[in-house]
């Protein structure tokens, strides 16, 4: 997800970019994406060319590979963050116990310690207010442009706003079987101020989204099931 500086409407929009000189010294990753979209777009006008970019917010969903990609962690930290803690301790017994010998350090501070690693907590400030979209809307956003010559620019991609209670009160009846934290969890994060996403300009050009905050996390944790990440 880029950071995004609101546009004149006070909603996140296709006009707005991240500020690189603010967030390179946070996060160089961020940058390259920014950079990259800019110098593609600026290509393409040199060279008369149509080009599109899609610009999602948290991909949840479904996936393919063998690890939980980083945009559904982030979305699903609330439910993944102990548990792959602890699946990461188990996978790494031999080096757990020669920590422990070696250094004798407690078992609870290493737990401690990769909970800090792992951004159990550390990642409940990206879902204080934020938004997603199901990997199968991002797919068909592509489509739906590729398909659609009137198409130009940017597109902001995004399904679902809500609050880390707002998630927290859909998780717990929908998932029982998962313990939810408790507000104390997040109760220290610092708030941002956050206006939402527009998504005009692609519905706008005919795109539906068919997936609500149900399907994205129903795919996404039937899907770690399956992966024995649940």
């Amino acid at each position: 997800m880029h950071l995004l500086f609101k546009s004149e409407s006070g909603l996140i929009d296709e006009s707005c970019w991240t500020d690189v000189e603010f967030i390179r010294s946070r996060s160089v990753y961020i940058v390259t994406k920014t950079l990259a979209e800019k110098a593609a777009l600026d290509l393409a006008e040199e060279l008369g060319l149509d080009l599109v970019s899609v610009i999602p917010t948290w991909i949840t969903g479904p996936f393919i590979c063998a690890h939980c990609p980083d945009s559904v962690y982030v979305s699903m930290a609330l439910i993944l963050g102990t548990f792959l803690i602890l699946l990461l301790m188990l996978n790494n017994v031999d080096i757990i116990a020669l920590i422990i010998a070696v250094l004798s350090v407690p078992l609870t501070i290493i737990y401690i310690f990769l909970s800090t690693r792992a951004g159990d907590k550390g990642h409940y400030q990206h879902l204080k207010d934020s938004s997603l979209v199901h990997v199968d809307d991002v797919a068909r956003a592509h489509i739906h442009l590729l398909e659609h010559p009137e198409a130009k620019g940017r597109y902001i991609c995004s399904a679902v706003e809500f609050t880390i209670e707002e998630l927290c009160e859909f998780i717990s009846p929908r998932y029982p079987e998962h313990q939810m934290p408790t507000p104390d969890s997040w109760k220290d994060i610092i708030p941002v101020k956050f206006s939402g996403f527009s998504t005009k300009k692609l519905q706008e050009i005919g795109f539906k989204y068919e997936n609500g905050l149900e399907e994205t996390f129903d795919g996404a944790i039937k899907c770690c099931k399956e992966k024995g990440l649940l």
